[in-house]
């Protein structure tokens, strides 16, 4: 269970790094902090689904909110390998996808620190137990993948489809509006 703190903590990391770093070098710290995140996430998943049993762990994280429950069984186990195993294939992709970004200078310090920031926020999805911890991390999600969605936010259509995913649950008629 430590390997998954551990894990998501390496994320958060490298997502405060990455604006510090040179602009050659952001998506090779990007990458190696989420395939060893990737790879540290993989083992207590795989541990669990050999041995057949579960995890559970209390984590203190702020007194004032109570203690934060944090677990893994079979079903969260098989999530966080699918996270893991995509959050790769994810951050190899993005080296591909980034470099006319990175040709034509434009900044990826935001794609790579919210591609991370997104994948620990799904990793903490899956393994709470706890409702607030759970909200937290899904609000993360929604709003770190938002960013990402508009990484390209000068294109018109680019912000527009920005706008109908981060209104997407509210109803089609208030989404109509907002993206006219």
């Amino acid at each position: 269970m430590k390997f998954l703190i551990i894990s998501i903590l390496i994320l958060l990391c490298g997502a405060a790094l990455i604006p510090f770093i040179k602009k050659d070098f952001k998506l090779k710290i990007c990458t190696i902090f989420t395939t060893l995140s990737s790879l540290m996430a993989i083992a207590p998943a795989i541990n669990c689904i050999y041995n057949r049993i579960g995890f559970n762990e209390k984590i203190n994280i702020l007194k004032n909110f109570g203690d934060v429950y944090i677990g893994i069984d079979l079903l969260s186990s098989i999530f966080v390998i699918i996270i893991a195993l995509m959050s790769l294939f994810g951050v190899y992709y993005a080296n591909g996808y980034l470099k006319p970004y990175i040709n034509k200078n434009k900044a990826i310090s935001s794609h790579c620190s919210f591609l991370m920031i997104l994948i620990a926020s799904m990793l903490s999805v899956v393994i709470s137990n706890n409702v607030m911890l759970f909200l937290i991390s899904w609000e993360i999600m929604s709003l770190s993948s938002f960013f990402l969605v508009l990484f390209e936010g000068e294109k018109k259509e680019v912000r527009k489809a920005a706008t109908k995913y981060y209104f997407y649950h509210c109803n089609d008629d208030f989404i109509n509006k907002c993206v006219k």
